[in-house]
């Protein structure tokens, strides 16, 4: 697995050379994974079923159950086994903080 990598603010980044950087194995593999924990469901057309129905949790239904966001990572395929889960919402700025430790077909990766 390869693509181009994004800084925090979710751009990409370019290389003092002016290209753009790429990562590739578990590095792309966190990236991916990060980027579907942002996905909205039902928000990419293709797939209106892939992402996390954020509409649920942030009307007041509280942080769903640890296995709703582990099956939706364990469910990208790349032999995804989460081995550790926390995630806390901040009520106030409606900020939702997960945190994993996986293992996978490329590798060990955290997020």
């Amino acid at each position: 697995m390869r693509t181009i990598a994004l800084n925090e603010d979710w751009e990409p980044i370019v290389t003092s050379s002016g290209t753009l950087k790429v990562v590739e194995g578990a590095e792309a593999l966190a990236q991916y994974i990060k980027q579907a924990l942002l996905l909205w469901e039902e928000e990419y057309w293709l797939e209106r079923d892939r992402g996390v129905d954020y509409s649920a949790i942030f009307s007041g239904k509280g942080t769903p159950d640890r296995s709703y966001f582990i099956n939706r990572v364990e469910g990208l395929g790349y032999g995804i086994v989460v081995t550790e889960y926390n995630a806390t919402i901040n009520k106030r700025t409606r900020r939702l903080r997960v945190r994993m430790r996986m293992s996978s077909d490329l590798g060990e990766i955290e997020i």
